[in-house]
């Protein structure tokens, strides 16, 4: 009896080990082994280190098939296999387990609630979770189990229901760092920002050193909250607990913290302090660079990940891209276009082949952009205006509509900066009647009412195809208005010489509120110009520099200075020019030759 239970000690060892080494020979081989013996239909102990085994290794169906064939079962057996279930993410299989070991008289006890509380939450299963958390109450379980108890505020928090996360961790007799984490975790991942960063408070006011998770938890609080004082409290922080530098994941955090809360310098003090920094740590400097408008930094530093041997994830070479297209440095798109067409990965992610059309396009090589776009093999609305923009923005109009019929015919619905693209285009080649066919499409669609910026850019359309009374009946029927709803307008009555429109509309926009921007000075500065107003001009131009605190450009005060030369004042202009200090004489000379040239004087 003795040299059976010795036996029986040595293979639970050796399936234990097999586990740790994560070798299914050899635990395959135990099996025949321990069925050779005799163990496999009567000893429980060995039984259930067996389903363990299996369980660890993946191998769930050996594991049913153990479990099975055994004569008698104890709630030790059941939970190896219920855990196992549980483990790998089967949290269906592991409850019918659960209520299958209920209804055969046998009584769960804490790893058994703990692994079917852990299947409610990876399957969402919140009514479950409820019952089962109802029976741990009634068996007085959570009063003297931890780990039970962190399953539960998991549990709720994973399924969403962060009050009764919060109620059932205020109830738990002991609690400790884990407890609170599970709480954060669900804080972070349905945005609950404030709440998690006020448990922060809690834990550390209850004397518990908050963990790595916990840290990261309240770094992204931080981050989306856009908070940069408690970030920088939060750092002091996680300075003082020694993990700083440590973990590779909450510098990570930090970093992003910092680009997101506009502080870069800090956020690259905190990047050049990471010792073996990974993709995530390069791709989150490289995209904060691009966010703040840094292209030539993304640039650089993408240069310099590379150099260290990292391979650039497809958010790196997406933000390269645009840095790329926004600097118009067509050779790094080019090479960046070589590596990932080496790896055939773009013609199938929308987002990388859209982002190389985008680059190719602002480069204005649009032959390329369009080969890129025949390329991939899905094609979405984005990926089409992506296009329809390029040749917009090159003042290739007729090829923008082009492609916009072609998506239609090709049955991919337009979004609405689609229609914004496709309006633009109308306004280069003056197709006054495409615009209004696409008017009527955002009219059916609903989108005026929605999208302000649509709205807008019918303005535009109707204003500078010279059909100002329909602009001016888009205009009124906007649901609300701003500066750039206004500037169309202006745009279009000066252009049509309606000086008087442009300013009564300039004094409207005054009296509604709307704070004028240097387009909106320019468009009425250009109107006092041709209408012969210097007084009136030199009015507006102060009334920019002082009142609205807007610095004159050149097209300002040549159009200043241009309305003084019209009446003869020759030195007028120049003298008010001089009093805002052009950055140079140079310029000031350029601004009066040009005014000359305006009037007939030079």
């Amino acid at each position: 009896m003795y040299r059976k239970e010795r036996e029986g000690y040595a293979i639970v060892a050796s399936l234990k080990s097999c586990i740790r080494l994560k070798d299914v020979e050899k635990g395959l081989q135990l099996h025949q082994q321990i069925a050779e013996l005799g163990f496999d239909k009567k000893d429980l102990f060995i039984c259930s280190s067996l389903v363990h085994m299996y369980t660890k290794l993946g191998l769930l169906s050996q594991a049913r098939l153990v479990f099975d064939g055994l004569t008698l079962k104890d709630a030790v057996t059941w939970n190896a296999l219920i855990s196992g279930y549980a483990y790998h993410g089967y949290g269906t299989e592991a409850l019918i387990c659960f209520e299958r070991m209920r209804l055969q008289g046998f009584v769960p006890n804490a790893v058994t609630y703990t692994c079917s509380l852990t299947s409610c939450a990876g399957s969402n299963l919140l009514n479950k979770g409820k019952e089962i958390h109802s029976q741990i109450e009634a068996l007085g379980l959570l009063d003297r189990d931890v780990i039970l108890g962190n399953a539960l505020v998991d549990m709720y928090a994973k399924c969403g229901s962060l009050y009764p996360a919060k109620q059932a961790l205020e109830k738990l007799q002991g609690r400790d760092i884990f407890t609170w984490t599970a709480l954060l975790a669900g804080y972070t991942e349905y945005g609950r920002d404030e709440e998690l960063l006020e448990c922060l408070k809690q834990i550390q006011a209850e004397g518990i050193p908050p963990n790595t998770v916990t840290f990261i938890c309240s770094a992204k609080a931080c981050t989306r909250v856009r908070d940069l004082n408690r970030g920088l409290e939060l750092h002091c922080q996680i300075g003082r607990s020694g993990l700083l530098g440590k973990e590779l994941a909450l510098s990570n955090a930090l970093v992003d913290m910092y680009i997101k809360c506009g502080f870069l310098a800090a956020a690259h003090e905190v990047f050049h302090t990471i010792r073996d920094k990974d993709v995530v740590s390069w791709s989150t400097l490289i995209v904060g660079c691009l966010d703040h408008g840094h292209n030539e930094e993304a640039l650089i530093f993408l240069d310099k990940m590379l150099l260290q041997g990292i391979l650039p994830s497809t958010v790196t070479i997406v933000s390269a891209l645009t840095a790329c297209g926004n600097l118009g440095a067509i050779s790094k798109g080019h090479m960046l276009h070589a590596q990932i067409r080496n790896k055939a990965c773009y013609v199938k992610d929308l987002v990388l082949g859209t982002t190389l059309v985008n680059m190719y396009a602002k480069c204005g090589s649009l032959i390329v952009a369009q080969r890129v776009f025949d390329d991939l093999q899905v094609q979405d609305a984005v990926l089409w205006t992506a296009l329809i923009e390029g040749y917009a923005d090159a003042g290739q109009g007729e090829m923008a509509l082009t492609f916009y019929d072609k998506m239609q015919f090709e049955g991919v619905l337009p979004d609405a900066f689609t229609y914004i693209c496709s309006l633009k285009a109308c306004i280069t080649v003056g197709a006054v009647e495409k615009g209004q066919e696409l008017h009527a499409e955002i009219e059916r669609l609903g989108l005026l009412d929605h999208h302000l910026f649509v709205g807008n850019i019918v303005v535009d359309m109707y204003a500078k195809c010279g059909r100002l009374l329909l602009a001016q009946q888009v205009f009124n029927r906007l649901p609300a208005r701003e500066v750039d709803s206004w500037n169309p307008l202006l745009t279009g009555y000066a252009l049509a010489g309606r000086h008087a429109v442009v300013f009564s509309i300039f004094e409207c926009m005054m009296r509604e509120h709307i704070r004028p921007d240097s387009v909106t000075f320019l468009v009425v500065l250009n109107a006092c110009s041709t209408a012969g107003l210097c007084s009136r001009g030199h009015t507006y131009f102060e009334a920019m520099c002082n009142d609205f605190g807007i610095a004159p450009d050149f097209k300002h005060c040549l159009s200043l200075i241009d309305s003084f030369y019209r009446v003869g004042n020759f030195n007028g202009g120049a003298k008010v020019v001089e009093g805002v200090r052009p950055p140079s004489d140079d310029i000031l000379q350029r601004i009066i030759l040009s005014a000359c040239k305006s009037c007939g004087c030079a």
